[in-house]
């Protein structure tokens, strides 16, 4: 993910560097890829920072994550931004229907706006920062929504919806194209949003082409949604694409952020195109929606696994910046309620590991093993290794999966396997030599000096 740093003073008052920025995010395990400064006539003198997030980590692919990261490292209050109060002018006759696989559905109207304006400029500055094009001010605005809440939308024409809206399963040889021009034929296992008449867009994922927003859309229904992990997860890479919403769905978003994110693009839609705003029609099905977890961690045995000295009020401290509601026992642990944009949290180790990252990896006490010596005959193998390294060689181990262009560069047109389900698009074939580990690799390291 790529963002502008002065995003991050919409959810956070603090003044630390880039450099500061990215060393405390690295500390507390959120690795940064790069960063770059840059000035701009919007922004001010700014900084692009790319992190490289860990798929348990769903809830940093937004400004908001990051900044809430920040305000629990440094102590500091997190704030959100400021949503102008929506008033509706028109009520919808559409409804909604959602099913176990789609527990959260809500949207609403907005109709009789001018298509031909532009963006806003601070709008469009962050979505240029964060290398995403513009293409018109309801797209815009859904990018812009992604990238700071981490909540995906999506706006059909509303002229081009027939009846009421569905979240289904689809039909077994269902078939829908995309956006981008894509002809799927889905199946039972992949989750649809429809109306009256057929499926609309393949839930969390992409759209559908014959309900998109164009240059003479003058309607629109704003669609916020939470969508099981479980059911997106897969999907996009089996039909060989991935996209930004599925990105996040698969890893699992906020699901009580839904009519917040709808409310806050409703704000700067009119703000910037104008129009009349209908109330929001939602549908939900709560006891379908993940449980907050009750887990106590044991604080002495903490410290021992750590090597740290953490107080019982400190870790208290922690848990709390982090919103997990800490509360002592009767037994002297702290129990902590799981909140719901972290799904990465379960069991008492992850915890320990939560604790492991407010006090900071790089101050967790560091102490040498003792050698211990084996007599083991080596092999030629083993003997080639070590005398290349005691020349001053490095030894990497690569993944046997590279990307398409980098079998297209470094190949030789040898032919290779293509991976059904690949991690990502840069796995997605079986690598047919060396050099394009090789290369990458040197590439990462010169990155992070």
């Amino acid at each position: 993910m790529q963002f502008s740093k002065n995003w991050l003073r919409d959810f956070i008052d603090i003044d630390l560097s880039t450099e500061d920025i990215c060393y405390q995010l690295t500390m507390a395990g959120i690795e940064v890829d790069s960063y770059e400064n840059t000035k701009s006539k919007i922004t001010g003198n700014d900084s692009i920072i790319k992190l490289d997030i860990t798929p348990n980590r769903g809830d940093c692919f937004s400004v908001l994550g990051v900044a809430r990261e920040l305000a629990a490292i440094n102590n500091v209050k997190l704030k959100l931004p400021k949503i102008q109060a929506i008033k509706s002018t028109f009520e919808d006759s559409i409804s909604v229907n959602v099913c176990a696989e789609g527990p959260i559905y809500c949207g609403r109207t907005v109709r009789n706006f001018n298509m031909d304006s532009v963006s806003l400029p601070l709008i469009a500055e962050r979505l240029r920062l964060s290398d995403q094009k513009l293409i018109d001010p309801v797209v815009d605005i859904t990018n812009y929504i992604l990238l700071e809440f981490g909540q995906p939308l999506h706006a059909f024409d509303r002229d081009k919806l027939t009846g009421d809206i569905s979240v289904r399963l689809a039909k077994k040889k269902e078939y829908l194209t995309l956006l981008d021009d894509q002809e799927l034929v889905l199946d039972e296992n992949c989750l649809v949003i429809s109306d009256d008449k057929s499926a609309v867009a393949f839930a969390g994922i992409m759209g559908g082409k014959d309900t998109s927003v164009t240059a003479s859309t003058s309607s629109i229904f704003l669609e916020s949604a939470y969508f099981k992990p479980s059911i997106i997860r897969g999907k996009a890479r089996r039909f060989g694409f991935q996209t930004d919403a599925s990105l996040r769905f698969e890893r699992g978003i906020d699901y009580e952020i839904q009519e917040i994110a709808l409310n806050r693009a409703t704000s700067l839609l009119t703000e910037t195109v104008g129009g009349e705003v209908s109330s929001i029609i939602s549908a939900s099905r709560p006891k379908e929606l993940p449980k907050h977890k009750r887990i106590n961690v044991d604080i002495e045995r903490t410290n021992k696994i750590l090597g740290t000295t953490i107080s019982n009020s400190s870790a208290k401290k922690y848990f709390n910046s982090l919103g997990l509601s800490p509360e002592n026992t009767k037994s002297g642990d702290i129990s902590v309620l799981s909140p719901s944009w972290r799904y990465d949290i379960n069991i008492e180790a992850d915890l320990v590991e939560e604790l492991a990252r407010m006090e900071g990896y790089d101050s967790l006490p560091k102490e040498s093993l003792s050698p211990v010596y084996k007599k083991q005959i080596q092999s030629n193998e083993s003997h080639l290794r070590n005398s290349l390294v005691s020349q001053g060689f490095n030894e990497i181990v690569s993944y046997a999966f590279i990307s398409k262009e980098d079998h297209n560069l470094f190949g030789q047109k040898q032919k290779t396997l293509d991976v059904a389900n690949p991690l990502s698009q840069n796995m997605s074939v079986m690598r047919t030599n060396l050099a394009s580990g090789l290369v990458n690799t040197f590439l990462y390291n010169l990155n992070h000096g």
